[in-house]
């Protein structure tokens, strides 16, 4: 039984004629006539009476009616999940830096988003010291990190997005009795601000610690004290004049990584925010 026969019954029922049911399909009216005569044979049942000059269903034709059409409507729709299929949907749990989340995620997030607006996404905190754990249970699917350029994981998928420039910053560089402004735990570059303070007789200055970059950034504006920072999160302000910062050049390096586990298949929803990503990154300052 094709699909076609079952479209033109049904358009002969509703436009209550042949010709007109050809018309509206776009057939000669020979090829609607031989499409009931085909179904006719198949079912071994006549469905059509033909009253002078009208048509009207037999007994037959009345009960096939409904159960024709149900089989067109599942068709319509069966074919209507297939074309959903193509586009991404689910959930994409993601993490980041909060320096990143703040400065370069909201365009990454709201361009996925446009094209991919079926994918529930959920942003995350990261937790440095257990992140290969937030991976394995599946807390995080993806993150966007900042880490040392050389970094190496033996359980996680890396990939480098971009090395960026870190600026030591704040109020007046030149103030001699200001704090040091860290940050707290295993924040990638801490031990980037470690030498930076060896390297220029820092060591006894105050130290105050924060577990938010915004945080640290804040009182830097504020002439508290000098803060290690990338320079896209405070590009806006250095260029407002409302902070100091000079690029530090150091043997030790920082690079944004893209990460997921090794051992999660990179398809759907994360290779599509990669390659979001992979996109932004090209333009990132």
């Amino acid at each position: 039984m094709e699909l076609r026969h079952l479209v033109t019954f049904i358009m002969i029922v509703q436009k209550m004629g042949f010709k007109k049911a050809a018309d509206e399909l776009g057939y000669a009216q020979s090829s609607v006539t031989n499409h009931i005569k085909e179904l006719e044979r198949e079912l071994e049942k006549k469905l059509f009476d033909r009253l002078g000059s009208k048509i009207v269903l037999t007994e037959h034709g009345r009960k096939f009616l409904p159960y024709a059409k149900e089989i067109v409507e599942k068709y319509v729709q069966a074919k209507a999940v297939l074309q959903d299929d193509d586009q991404l949907t689910g959930e994409l749990r993601i993490g980041a830096s909060e320096s990143l989340i703040i400065s370069r995620m909201p365009e990454v997030l709201a361009h996925f988003k446009k094209m991919h607006p079926k994918v529930k996404l959920i942003l995350r905190s990261i937790n440095y010291q257990n992140l290969t754990s937030q991976f394995q249970s599946g807390e995080l699917d993806l993150a966007l990190i900042i880490e040392k350029d050389d970094w190496i994981h033996h359980d996680l998928y890396l990939e480098k997005m971009k090395l960026e420039r870190m600026m030591i910053a704040g109020a007046n560089l030149e103030k001699e009795d200001d704090a040091l402004l860290y940050t707290e735990g295993e924040c990638s570059y801490r031990s980037l601000m470690d030498e930076l303070v060896i390297s220029r007789g820092w060591q006894g200055k105050d130290k105050l610690e924060f577990w938010s970059t915004e945080a640290i950034k804040q009182c830097a504006i504020s002439g508290i004290g000098k803060a290690l920072l990338p320079y896209f999160y405070i590009k806006n302000e250095v260029e407002a004049g409302t902070i100091k910062a000079e690029e530090i050049h150091s043997v030790t390096r920082i690079s944004s990584f893209a990460v997921c586990h090794k051992n999660k298949q990179r398809t759907g929803a994360i290779e599509e925010m990669m390659k979001v990503m992979r996109e932004a990154a090209i333009v990132w300052k």
